[in-house]
């Protein structure tokens, strides 16, 4: 299949080729008088009976596959057109004296001698390559004893290393093992001592319970006794105060004029000067007619106790 372009200045439609029962679906004129039928190709082919019509009569024939167009689409003359400027058909007859001929002859002699060239390129790197290939094989024919050798070497140290793996890999199933073992017996001995700690948890709480129990028992018996006591006391001081009472009312009643004679301890207490001095005259006179002091405190105290209790008399 030969890709160069063909121009056409006219092209007829289903046209009748004398002496031929074929009609091609287009016919395309060139510039230069040749005639070349164009074949579409869209459910069927160009059998082979009429292309060995086409190359009997010497008429150059092409085809082109458009089976893959959907027809009556949108963008159906759009696909036809790219398909015939970009697309290679497919050479069915050529003329051999035509121009097409020619131009399809010089076409394939230029892809042949391209082609040369590089079946040319293709046996010098081939060349190149076999002997790059023979230096590689010769450099491994060389090395090939130290390269067994270190093989061997290696072998045998991946054995080495297999072995003791394996050997350290039952060592530590057996110590897995071992210790699964022993978390099993821990788990137990800790349950039990679990319930144990629960069973003495337990009894020390009912032990504080009962305990506290009784220190309450004992401390609300306390508290009630010690109640008793100060609501015993309460009532006493009740009494003293209801004594005291009365006897402050006796006084007030014994002691009418007591405001008076408030009045006047007041006033000996603000001439407590002269009454000091009296009183050392007064102990000295007692004293040398060998009579007793009748007082327990000097008499400016005495004075102000009388004070004190007239107060406590009025109020």
């Amino acid at each position: 299949m030969s890709n160069f372009p063909i121009e056409f200045i006219d092209v007829e439609y289903e046209t009748p080729i004398r002496p031929l029962k074929e009609i091609p679906d287009l016919i395309g004129h060139t510039s230069t008088g040749e005639k070349v039928m164009v074949e579409i190709a869209v459910t069927h082919f160009c059998d082979s009976e009429k292309i060995a019509k086409y190359k009997r009569l010497n008429l150059t024939a092409i085809e082109f596959d458009f089976s893959s167009l959907i027809p009556w689409s949108a963008e159906l003359m759009e696909r036809i057109s790219d398909t015939f400027a970009t697309k290679a058909g497919n050479w069915l007859s050529i003329n051999p004296v035509s121009l097409v001929a020619k131009r399809v002859i010089d076409f394939e002699r230029k892809r042949c001698l391209e082609m040369a060239l590089n079946v040319k390129t293709l046996e010098s790197n081939k060349l190149s390559l076999e002997g790059e290939l023979s230096r590689v094989m010769d450099a491994i024919d060389e090395n090939r004893p130290t390269a067994e050798q270190l093989k061997a070497d290696y072998v045998s140290r991946l054995n080495e290393v297999e072995s003791q793996f394996y050997s350290d890999k039952a060592d530590y199933d057996g110590r897995i093992q071992t210790l699964k073992l022993e978390h099993a017996s821990l788990r137990q001995q800790n349950a039990k001592l679990e319930s144990l700690a629960q069973h003495s948890l337990l009894a020390r709480k009912k032990e504080l319970e009962a305990e506290f129990r009784a220190e309450l028992e004992e401390s609300a018996s306390d508290i009630l006794q010690a109640y008793a006591d100060i609501r015993s006391e309460c009532e006493e001081l009740e009494r003293i105060r209801r004594h005291t009472l009365n006897q402050l009312n006796a006084l007030k009643a014994e002691f009418p004029n007591i405001g008076y004679i408030k009045t006047l301890l007041n006033k000996a207490h603000l001439e407590r000067q002269a009454i000091i001095k009296l009183e050392d005259e007064l102990r000295l006179i007692a004293r040398k007619a060998g009579i007793p002091w009748p007082l327990s405190n000097d008499i400016t105290q005495e004075i102000a106790n009388c004070i004190s209790l007239i107060d406590k008399v009025d109020a």
